[in-house]
C-alpha cells in the first residue's frame, strides 16, 4: 500500500481531524512503531503501528 502523512492516516482511521491529529503529534501524543511521531511523517498501514500515549 502506498504511504501517506500520519495525520491523513489517523483521521482517516476516523479518530480526529487532520488539524486534531496535528495538535497530537505536535504535543508527542502520538507513536509510530513506539517513536514519536513527527509532523508530515510518512507511514505505511499495512506495516507501521500508530498508537497515542
Amino acid at each position: 500500500m502506498a504511504r501517506v502523512c500520519i495525520n491523513k492516516f489517523i483521521a482517516d482511521a476516523g479518530i480526529c481531524s487532520r488539524r486534531r491529529a496535528d495538535e497530537h503529534i505536535r504535543c508527542r501524543d502520538v507513536l509510530v512503531n513506539g517513536e514519536p511521531a513527527q509532523l508530515g511523517m510518512k507511514v505505511d498501514p499495512a506495516t507501521d503501528q500508530a498508537s497515542s500515549l
